[in-house]
């Protein structure tokens, strides 16, 4: 009795260090979290997960297991005092957001007043399986994978960044950016798409696909043509050359898929504007001795 009296007090000296400015994101997290489920205190709880979610700072990726938390409690009712930021979050947990499905509550309450043992040889019987955290795990999820990046691979990437920025009034190309748009469509062809949104909302996070008008067989053929084009560029290294001879090879297995194979361009940040291009309009009589003739009415 004594240890675990002992062991509510430290508990309870962890819950009220939460607020403090000084706490890491994690502690302040796991603090809300201890707050929700041990104290059932859901509203200080929704406070401390509002704080953290609008930590904006860029080392704070906890933040966006608050948002998920957030999101799930507004699905079940609890609403906060502030908007949830959920479309800044990156796409893997926007994406599964969209998707979470209402909770039959009525069914849930009529459950939850029988007895436990009841209740899951129902759940067993009938396959329902109601889970209160999807968004939760998604986002613990991310997180874990998001630190493929490494420290040293995030280094390398920002100072090859830098390095490459476009300068004042230069568009961003994909000479100037290839290595981090390679990196995504690496991630696409070897059929890791949540790594490949990873890395867009790493590295292009202002990145926007770009808008296409006509018939998708019709883009998807000029995509074809433009990567044809490509591949003939020379010189051009073995590494890219590789990738591009890959992409061609994935679109050509969705031929019949145009719809799907203009989803997969249009998650290429970079290779989608090069690829998706209209043709550049030849100048007339380009080629054939006539461009220079003198014209009537020229001085000779």
């Amino acid at each position: 009795m004594k240890s675990a009296a002992a062991f509510a007090l430290c508990l309870g000296g962890l819950v009220a260090q939460a607020p403090t400015a000084n706490t890491d994101a994690s502690a302040r997290l796991h603090a809300a979290w201890i707050r929700e489920v041990l104290d059932l205190d859901v509203r200080a709880a929704v406070s401390e997960y509002e704080a953290i979610a609008h930590d904006a700072r860029p080392a704070n990726l906890e933040r966006w297991i608050a948002v998920a938390r957030l999101t799930e409690l507004q699905r079940v009712g609890v609403t906060g005092t502030r908007p949830i930021p959920l479309a800044e979050a990156p796409e893997p947990i926007r994406t599964a957001a969209a998707e979470m499905q209402p909770l039959p509550t009525d069914t849930l309450l009529q459950q939850v007043r029988q007895d436990p043992a009841t209740v899951l040889q129902q759940m067993a019987a009938s396959g329902d399986n109601f889970n209160l955290r999807p968004l939760t795990e998604i986002a613990q999820r991310w997180l874990r994978n998001h630190q493929w990046l490494s420290t040293s691979e995030r280094q390398r990437q920002r100072f090859q960044a830098l390095n490459n920025r476009p300068r004042q009034g230069q568009p961003e190309t994909l000479r100037n950016r290839w290595p981090m748009a390679a990196s995504v469509l690496r991630a696409e062809l070897q059929g890791q798409p949540a790594r490949a949104a990873e890395l867009r909302w790493f590295d292009f996070q202002d990145w926007k696909a770009p808008a296409l008008v006509g018939e998708p067989a019709a883009l998807l053929q000029r995509a074809r043509t433009n990567l044809d084009a490509w591949l003939a560029e020379t010189p051009m290294v073995e590494q890219q050359q590789t990738l591009l001879k890959g992409l061609r090879d994935q679109l050509e297995r969705m031929a019949s898929e145009p719809t799907a194979s203009l989803d997969l361009l249009l998650r290429l940040p970079l290779v989608a504007e090069r690829l998706l291009a209209e043709p550049k309009p030849t100048e007339p009589n380009a080629g054939d001795g006539k461009a220079n003739e003198p014209k009537p009415g020229d001085r000779k």
